[in-house]
């Protein structure tokens, strides 16, 4: 006697081509190498200055060296992408997707001249010694042009054995976004002291009275929103923070420096490109 039989096979169901793994927040500094803005650049950013009209005949010029360094965050989501038969996912490379958020200096410029000049003679009453004050009367002005950037914030990295304890990880990155706040500064101080040289100091029943003096100005301008945007290589050293108990498992602590190169676009002034690093701690939940 025949009795039909049927038998059912088990399919697998495919996994998506990349899901979301983990998720981490860096905080940390931003710094960036100063472009030298002209004169001319910055009246073209601060058009109603009264200070930039004077004359800077003999007045020296430079650029303020990394001299940006300010708070920075960072967030985002990390995907990780299938294998070809869609069956398991790979751990390397890992897409990173979210924002960075922090403030800079586009161009500076700083302009000082120091005069000196002979200020006041005295003869000693006690001896008939005659002393020579000078005064020197320093001027500088500073100009910048600042932003506040939030940008997209986009890396690709490979990593070493995700289910160690330390592991290492590096690749490439890209941020770009705009301005939320543009402005332009020009501060004008003057500050003067008077000097003996000196030549008083063995009589001390003379009594010299140093006087300082220093004025200050500054003028600020709003300015359309700028577009910036870098080209980075992330490199971190991460630690898991437990073995045994799940959560701890999960949680990581890191530390990510990316050097790299900005570009900014400020109004009519055209594309400025700077070196830069951003880096930073920062705690990372994984769960894949």
């Amino acid at each position: 006697m025949a009795y039909p039989l049927s038998s059912q096979t088990d399919t697998v169901k495919p996994i998506t081509a990349f899901n979301a793994c983990e998720v981490n927040l860096m905080f940390g500094w931003y710094a960036q190498a100063q472009q030298y803005g002209t004169i001319a650049e910055f009246q073209k950013l601060a058009p109603g200055s009264k200070l930039l009209q004077a004359d800077f005949t003999g007045f020296n010029q430079s650029a303020d060296v990394w001299s940006t360094i300010n708070g920075q965050f960072a967030a985002n989501v990390g995907f990780r992408f299938s294998n070809k038969s869609k069956t398991a996912y790979r751990k390397n490379p890992i897409l990173r997707l979210g924002f960075s958020y922090f403030s800079v200096t586009d161009l500076s410029n700083n302009l000082t001249k120091t005069d000196a000049f002979r200020s006041d003679t005295l003869v000693s009453v006690t001896n008939g010694s005659t002393y020579y004050l000078d005064s020197n009367v320093t001027r500088n002005y500073n100009m910048r042009h600042n932003s506040d950037q939030i940008r997209l914030d986009v890396s690709l990295v490979f990593r070493t054995n995700p289910k160690a304890r330390w592991q290492f990880y590096g690749g490439l990155g890209l941020t770009a976004g705009i301005s939320l706040n543009s402005n332009t500064t020009i501060e004008y101080g003057v500050s003067g002291s008077v000097n003996d040289n000196n030549q008083m100091q063995d009589y001390p029943f003379y009594f010299l009275y140093y006087e300082d003096n220093f004025t200050y100005q500054n003028e600020y301008y709003r300015n359309a929103a700028d577009f910036g945007m870098s080209l980075n290589a992330p490199l971190g050293i991460d630690f898991r923070m437990g073995k045994k108990r799940e959560f701890w498992k999960r949680t990581h602590l890191f530390y990510e420096v990316r050097p790299g190169v900005s570009f900014s676009n400020i109004g009519d002034l055209g594309m400025f490109g700077n070196t830069c690093v951003q880096q930073g701690f920062g705690i990372k939940v994984n769960w894949e």
